[in-house]
């Protein structure tokens, strides 16, 4: 579709544009021919419309010729050639066009006034065809960009999709083996608590398999993937690990970026609770703000001496690109320390119009 009239605003910007040209025009015929300015409006305007959509045309050669090296002369035969081609079907219109308003007001005598500024209205013409040209062109030439860089950030998203599969790859084998592990100790004890925590891990495990592919999630999607996470966990770590979920009811719906919360719920077990002999409480507090919505991760201090690997970093500077690339840096992800703990806090701007 012809870019300008793809969207209601560019069609009306281009017309006011068209306008005032053909207003311009109409003031310097005035000056030259004999007739009343509203004659001279009913005579020119709607010629004057005929010829923007006819030199909006120009824009299928445009697309179909690129302004490649090598390739001017033969774009601009083919421009003036397609020049020529409109001036002379626009002029045939408008000639039509005056010997009809002759008959019906004679007292005009348009046919004579049309050779007095026949120069003038070629030159505006072949002008406005040749402003259409590189209109189209600087359009053309931003569709490609655009494009260009669509490609780049789908290249990078892709590539941080791999990297967030190798991550998952090696977290898993990790979660897995500590809950089978307390599971084996599980099922002698409490069979029926066993099976609650082989249901919890098996939606976990559909949750990452079904939705690694996809951008957007409800929010109650991903609390209701971090609470089976934070279930089985805690069937391992008993005492040491109690969780609050705190979602406000305007926030269920809100769309988030798919598997974002899991690496901070992760970070806060492995962190705040497994370091510590004595354990502690992780928070998640979901709330609107703005026109968007806050999640934050609490979790206790880890010990003076504990040290963090640079490994076990992936998996929040993975979380970070990815919410760079996808938000274009609308998003946002501190990570702080406070007397009380630690707070990873997260902000989900609300999508734009068209998002997918």
């Amino acid at each position: 579709m012809y870019p300008l009239f793809r969207k209601k605003r560019y069609l009306l910007l281009s017309l006011f544009v068209w306008i005032m040209l053909a207003t311009a025009l109409t003031e310097l015929v005035a000056g030259i021919v004999l007739f009343k300015r509203e004659d001279i409006l009913i005579w020119l305007i709607p010629p004057l419309f005929l010829l923007f959509f006819l030199n909006s045309s120009s824009w299928y050669l445009c697309r179909k010729m690129s302004l490649s090296a090598g390739n001017f002369w033969k774009v601009a035969v083919a421009h003036l050639t397609a020049a020529i081609f409109t001036q002379t079907i626009w002029w045939g219109i408008f000639f039509l066009y005056t010997i009809l308003l002759d008959q019906f007001r004679n007292q005009l005598q348009l046919k004579t006034g049309l050779s007095q500024i026949f120069l003038l209205l070629f030159l505006f013409g072949f002008a406005s065809y040749l402003s259409m040209v590189f209109l189209h062109y600087l359009l053309i030439e931003n569709e490609n960009k655009r494009m260009i860089e669509n490609r780049l950030i789908r290249a990078r998203i892709d590539s941080l999709q791999a990297e967030l599969l190798i991550l998952r790859n090696t977290i898993h084998p990790h979660f897995l083996f500590n809950a089978f592990n307390a599971l084996n100790a599980l099922i002698a004890e409490n069979a029926s608590l066993a099976r609650q925590v082989l249901t919890d891990l098996a939606e976990f495990l559909r949750y990452s398999l079904a939705y690694q592919k996809e951008l957007f999630v409800p929010l109650e999607k991903e609390i209701g993937h971090i609470s089976n996470y934070l279930r089985v966990e805690k069937i391992r770590l008993g005492r040491r690990l109690s969780y609050r979920l705190n979602v406000a009811r305007d926030c269920s719906d809100f769309p988030v970026l798919a598997l974002s919360l899991f690496p901070l719920a992760e970070n806060s077990v492995k962190h705040g609770i497994q370091s510590n002999v004595e354990g502690g409480e992780i928070t998640v507090d979901c709330m609107r703000q703005g026109r968007g919505l806050l999640v934050r991760i609490s979790n206790p201090l880890p010990p003076a001496d504990y040290k963090c690997f640079r490994t076990e970093q992936l998996g929040l500077a993975t979380l970070r690109r990815r919410l760079e690339l996808v938000y274009q840096k609308r998003a946002q992800l501190n990570v702080f320390k406070e007397e009380t703990g630690f707070i990873a806090e997260i902000f989900f701007p609300e999508q734009e119009k068209g998002a997918d």
